[in-house]
């Protein structure tokens, strides 16, 4: 992702959360290191 980790997220199907948890989240398959 080109933002940063501390941008905030409303994704519109659950809580509000950063761009950091859903980049290092094991157990997100949309959104992970590669």
């Amino acid at each position: 992702f080109p933002l940063g980790d501390d941008v905030r997220v409303l994704s519109g199907h659950g809580p509000e959360t950063t761009i950091g948890r859903e980049r290092y989240k094991r157990n997100n398959p949309f959104a992970g290191i590669k």
